[in-house]
């Protein structure tokens, strides 16, 4: 589990925590790595240890952290600051993809980002992009691989295909009568995916329903569910 645990209103520490089946906590740490921390996401790894990120004043921290949620290295990225992180995910070659999110004051389109870094924590690449459709308020945003080559950046009813470098292949809007905001993604073998979140209605009075769909690699649905 990863959270926060507020200190006061103004500042917080990251927390982690492993719980087992019964509910019971197997140990829970705290990390002070600034001023107001929050911890974002936590992966296991195959070593029995975990790789966790966390929101700090100065932009993402990614930790690695052992069995027993002990450091053994962390990694600051200054060309996040102004960003919140959102997931983060395992690579095959043991490098992770981490997804982030900007929404600014006065409102204005928010930014997705998506950064890559190797097994030790080393920067591969890190790009932003415009959310397609222009709304103001989106908090989401969830980044995974495709191929080898190929990876998917979801940011509310937008999604992004990036080569392996990080560079944009296609950008696209998921293809729907409803506002989608698309909670997580899973790519299919044919470069199509299916995506997950909530979709809203502007009846009277206004309307939200879980949905599910499978889409095409241009975005159009092969068929939705509410």
């Amino acid at each position: 589990a990863a959270g926060e645990k507020g200190l006061s209103s103004a500042s917080s520490n990251a927390w982690f925590a492993k719980i087992a089946m019964d509910g019971s906590t197997i140990w829970e740490k705290e990390y002070n790595l600034g001023v107001k921390d929050a911890a974002k996401g936590i992966r296991a790894l195959p070593d029995g240890g975990f790789i966790a990120i966390a929101d700090t004043e100065e932009g993402l921290r990614l930790l690695r952290l052992d069995t027993h949620g002990d450091t053994l290295w962390t990694k600051g990225f200054p060309q996040t600051f102004g960003m919140k992180a959102k997931s983060v995910e395992v690579l095959p070659n043991g490098g992770y993809l981490i997804a982030l999110v900007q929404n600014n004051l006065p409102l204005v389109a928010p930014i997705a980002g998506v950064l890559k870094t190797g097994p030790d924590g080393q920067f591969v690449f890190f790009n932003t992009f415009q959310h397609l459709s222009g709304y103001a308020s989106t908090d989401l945003a969830k980044a995974v691989r495709a191929a080898d080559t190929l990876y998917l950046l979801a940011h509310r009813d937008s999604i992004y295909q990036l080569d392996s470098s990080g560079q944009l292949r296609q950008a696209l809007r998921l293809q729907a009568p409803l506002d989608l905001y698309t909670t997580d993604i899973l790519p299919a073998t044919d470069g199509g995916f299916w995506a997950l979140g909530t979709a809203y209605t502007l009846a009277t009075p206004p309307q939200s329903r879980l949905y599910f769909g499978r889409f095409t690699r241009t975005g159009v649905p092969i068929w939705l569910r509410q």
